[in-house]
């Protein structure tokens, strides 16, 4: 048992047993904003002993499945979690003969990770599901890479878009060291890769780099960001898949842009459009816009940004909404969230209060991120046209996402807002979001 639960601990906890921080908080019987304030301030929240109590409960009462989750995935993610020695009867047969193939061939797994953190979680979570042969057969693949085929790329693709969902769920902290570790395997079987599979692999070793890429991005590691996107672009272009070089090309630019040097981010977005031209992708194609128009904005260039956003909007008036894109998160409330966003740079409030407004009627609930964006665009907004309340009303909402995913990125641009609040830091409202953003256990201003 852990005997001092801390703010991470909890979050690997919940993670494992896939419930919201809500449904979490109902189970554990505490406030949903308590919930997320142990998470937020992670490895620094040490609970209560009544508290850690209650996590012990139901660690006792966890599901094989759940189990499984929590003591293989979690020791990536804390220490603590690394320690534990879980019970056996908690596993199933069939885990239990899993696990023991992982230890029989530690040594070789780990060469294959080179040393990169998560990645027997990683084996686990491509094998997991798997019927017992098939478990075999891969395995031997990842221990003989000169084996690999098609079936074994399908299931490392399959654990990718399990990534890609846990990443919008859960936020970077959670899932990045799987991400870095199904990189490594597919780097590994690249170099054994018989030529036919090449460029399935490169396409999947491009994709998996450009979603660490913006999970470091997330976290505000640039640094890390720009080289798997270079990484990512790299093995894309050896592909021959543009779609995906002008995806990776949008990151950079934003990424550019967004660490003030927005003139390279104009060249990455411009070399984005033109490749999304030459594919059948009219989504890609309108993010490209968007993207461009972010740059131009940012550079006051104001009539070439207007033309890049209803570049986009023309595209997104003709897209019916099943098209297969490499960008298939984007469409119109992404894109008016950059228009809002946009004219909020270019000093036009109104233009800015109406886009962010339609963008929130547009934006899923599964988008948190971007639905916290919109709300910082709107209070922007309302900032600009000194509507105070308002904007204290849009920087709690986002403040409310921003602790259901955690992203670093994202708190730092909710303490950014608030700070433009500082001179009416006397007003009823803004104190009220002050007392907010403690509760969540989010800065007022940044640190």
């Amino acid at each position: 048992m852990i005997h001092k639960w801390s703010g991470a601990d909890v979050l690997v906890l919940r993670t494992a047993m896939r419930l919201t921080q809500e449904e979490f908080a109902a189970v554990c019987g505490r406030a949903v904003r308590t919930v997320g304030k142990w998470e937020q301030q992670g490895k620094e929240a040490p609970l209560s002993p009544r508290s850690s109590d209650v996590m012990d409960t139901l660690l006792d009462g966890l599901s094989p499945e759940q189990a499984y989750r929590f003591y293989y995935e979690g020791a990536s993610l804390t220490p603590a979690i690394a320690t534990l020695s879980p019970p056996t009867r908690l596993h199933s047969p069939l885990d239990v003969e899993l696990r023991t193939w992982v230890e029989m061939n530690r040594r070789e797994l780990l060469s294959l990770f080179g040393g990169v953190a998560g990645g027997l979680p990683a084996v686990a979570a491509i094998l997991a599901g798997l019927d017992p042969d098939e478990q075999r057969r891969v395995g031997e693949v990842l221990i003989r890479p000169d084996r690999v085929d098609n079936v074994t790329i399908g299931h490392i693709e399959a654990a990718l878009e399990i990534a890609l969902s846990q990443n919008d769920l859960y936020g970077p902290h959670t899932v990045i060291p799987m991400v870095s570790a199904q990189q490594a395997i597919a780097s590994a079987l690249l170099r054994q890769a018989p030529s036919h599979l090449r460029p399935r692999l490169l396409t999947l070793h491009s994709q998996l780099a450009q979603l660490a890429g913006w999970m470091h991005f997330d976290l505000r590691d640039f640094r890390s960001a720009n080289s798997n996107y270079e990484q990512a672009r790299e093995s894309a272009h050896d592909a021959g898949h543009d779609a995906l070089v002008a995806l990776v090309l949008c990151n950079l630019s934003y990424l550019a842009t967004w660490r003030g040097s927005p003139r390279t981010g104009i060249d990455h977005a411009v070399a984005a459009q033109n490749w999304a031209r030459s594919v059948d992708d009219r989504l890609l194609r309108a993010y490209a816009d968007d993207i461009t128009a972010f740059g131009y904005a940012t550079t006051g260039r104001h009539q070439a940004c207007v033309t890049a956003l209803d570049a986009a909007d023309a595209i997104l008036d003709d897209v019916p909404p099943e098209e297969n894109s490499v960008a298939y998160f984007h469409g119109p409330g992404l894109s008016l969230a950059f228009r809002s966003d946009c004219m909020y740079r270019l000093g036009c409030a109104p233009e800015a209060q109406d886009a962010a407004e339609s963008s929130l009627a547009l934006i899923g609930e599964g988008f948190t991120r971007n639905r916290a964006l919109a709300y910082i665009d709107l209070a922007h907004a309302h900032i600009s046209a000194w509507e105070i309340d308002e904007a204290a009303k849009g920087i709690g909402k986002a403040a409310g996402l921003a602790i259901e995913c955690r992203s670093d990125r994202l708190i730092g641009i909710i303490a950014d807002a608030r700070s433009e609040l500082d001179q009416w830091t006397d007003a009823l409202c803004v104190r009220e979001l002050d007392q907010l953003l403690m509760d969540y256990g989010l800065p007022s201003s940044r640190i």
